[in-house]
């Protein structure tokens, strides 16, 4: 049987989000002829902000790539970026990021490290890494309705190091959906507020 032609390969949208605008200008240089990068801007104060960009494109996303962003965040950051990711995707899609893998020795190593690093109170985002466990962010993906979730430890030596490499497929998107209503603000939970002057 002779081969069938295939399809021609269609050119992928893509769609990149950063909070530096020095780094936007250089993704902009760097891709200029490629005319298929969006590269836009990203309010990280804005739990919202990643999905209100998107638009009336979510649900249609194949991928979502996050490689040594969300381990620059505290868990429940990298949270809204998890649901943000289920509510872009399409199911079947593919979401693939990297988090601070404290489950390793050299992430324990590194946690040492980095305590005389950096203040415990730092007010701005810095560049700590935030350590979490392979359990903590498959417990959270199966809750956002991801399924085939592949979680690899990095090497204990070289530059890959502390590193958690997750993959996993959006099976159920209604899970993320259900999940995004909590992104709106509704106050920090101490329970503090701040009177009128």
């Amino acid at each position: 049987e002779e081969p069938r032609d295939k399809p021609p390969a269609t050119m992928a949208d893509i769609v990149a989000y950063e909070i530096s605008p020095a780094f936007l200008d250089t993704l902009a240089t760097r891709f200029a002829d490629v005319g298929r990068l969006d590269a836009r801007p990203i309010d990280w104060t804005d739990n919202e902000g990643l999905l209100r960009d998107y638009g009336a494109r979510a649900g249609r996303a194949d991928l979502f790539f996050g490689v040594d962003v969300l381990m620059m965040m505290d868990f429940q950051s990298a949270l809204t970026y998890l649901v943000s990711a289920g509510v872009m995707l399409r199911e079947g899609g593919r979401f693939f990021a990297t988090f601070a893998d404290a489950g390793s020795d050299s992430g324990w190593e590194r946690m040492l490290r980095d305590c005389g690093r950096h203040s415990a109170f730092d007010d701005a985002p810095s560049t700590r890494f935030h350590w979490v466990e392979a359990g903590i962010v498959e417990n959270a993906l199966r809750r956002l309705g991801f399924d085939d979730i592949r979680i690899e430890h990095g090497p204990e030596h070289g530059l890959d190091i502390a590193r958690l490499y997750v993959g996993a497929t959006l099976a159920r998107r209604s899970c993320s959906l259900e999940a995004a209503r909590h992104l709106a603000p509704a106050g920090d939970s101490t329970n503090r507020y701040q009177c009128a002057p």
